[in-house]
Order: C-alpha cells, then structure tokens, then sequence
C-alpha cells in the first residue's frame, strides 16, 4: 500500500448515523502512516506510540511493533488487550485490541475491533508546558529568550521576561527542545498576538507554526501524545 493511501474514509452520513444511537461503526477511518498510539488496560504507565501501515476491515490492522519500555534495559509487547487511539478529521477514534501476530521484522498485526468510541476534540488543543526558548524575529541578530507556556498543532503561547518591540504578523523562528526530548532548531513563526505588561516588564506574544513541514509534524506527534494520554 503507499504511504498516505486511505483504508476507508469515514461518511459524513455513516459518522451521522452513528453519533446518537449508540451503536458502534462499522469501519475506522484508517490512514497508512497515521500514527497510532498504545496504553497497557492493565498498567497505565506503559504507553508507547506507532504506526498504522495497512490492513483488512474486519480482521486485523498492520502495525509496527508496539514496544513498551519498562526500563533503561527492559522493553516487550502487549501481551493482553490494550487501548489504541488515533486521530482523524478532528476526532479521537479509540478502540481496545490485542496482537494476533507477530510478523518479524518489526510488524505485528492486531485485532480489528468489533466496536469502538469516537470523542470531537479542538484540532489545536493547548497543552500546558514550561519549555526554555530561543525566539529570533526576522531581519534581526538578537537571539530572544522565553518561555513557552501553552502549545498546540497551530502555535504557542511565548512569554519574554523583558519590554520588547513586537508587531503583529512579524515574522521570526522559534527554537526549543519539547518536552519528549524532540528538538525544534527554528520552526518558521508569525505573531498573532501581542501584549506588554508594563509593570511587569514582559511581554506575551501569541505565535502561529508555519514551517518546515518536519518541524510541525514533530509538535503535532507530541501534542497528540498528550491529548491521547492525557498527560
């Protein structure tokens, strides 16, 4: 199957029909390459995170190895039912499951579930952070540092420790290191918000991610992370 290719696209009808009644859907809206992300039923603080590569509707998913870390040195699959959630078109899709086979090579496959839940979220859900941050508007030398308070998919909260000129829509590059240990060496950014607390002396600056594409797909993998685990 190619990289980005569609198993099933869930319906508006078929997403319609569903939400209300009660009664589970047929089909999950799966996507090769969509991250997947695993949590033991039994522990919760094994969790680990993978991806979808194919399947067949009804009889099993195709997986990379969902490896728990126990330990610096210890690590193994599920052997029981675990949770697995993804996210599709501004919905949580979770579902519980257990490996069928181990393939080799690193892929497994799993269960396809008989049912499972579907919950709406904000695509761009805020996660709290206290990440140190190197900030550089466009056409200037002078490295600024910060500290981003909240971030999401589309952008962060950037909170500077001193009275400086900012306008909206300027452009700049932000450089931080997220919480999972993935390092952001100068997302492309533009100011949305500005606010100077005078007495303070500080100032809030509201940034929308632009780019690189890697970039934004690293934040994305860690905000998700958090919304599924709910860390």
């Amino acid at each position: 199957m190619n990289q980005g290719t569609s198993l099933h696209l869930l319906s508006k009808s078929d997403k319609q029909n569903t939400e209300g009644s009660g009664k589970p859907m047929k089909k999950l809206p799966l996507i090769i390459e969509c991250e997947l992300f695993v949590r033991s039923l039994g522990q919760d603080q094994l969790k680990t995170r993978t991806r979808i590569l194919g399947g067949r509707h009804g009889d099993f998913i195709l997986i990379e190895d969902p490896i728990f870390h126990i330990n610096e040195r210890l690590t193994a699959l599920p052997e029981k039912e675990f949770v697995c959630s993804f996210f599709h078109d501004g919905d949580i899709y979770r579902f519980q499951t257990r490996i069928q086979q181990v393939m080799g090579r690193g892929l497994s496959l799993i269960d396809y579930p008989d049912q499972f839940q579907v919950e709406n979220v904000r695509k761009h859900h805020r996660i709290q952070v206290n990440i140190e941050t190197h900030f550089v508007a466009q056409g200037s030398r002078e490295t600024v540092s910060g500290t981003i308070r909240d971030v999401s998919e589309g952008g962060c909260y950037l909170l500077v420790p001193a009275l400086m000129s900012a306008f909206q829509n300027m452009l700049c590059k932000v450089s931080f290191v997220l919480p999972d240990g993935q390092q952001i060496a100068g997302v492309d950014a533009k100011v949305r918000t500005v606010r100077m607390i005078k007495l303070k002396r500080v100032t809030e600056l509201g940034l929308e991610f632009l780019g690189p594409r890697e970039h934004l797909a690293k934040i994305a993998s860690f905000c998700r992370f958090c919304l599924f685990f709910k860390v």
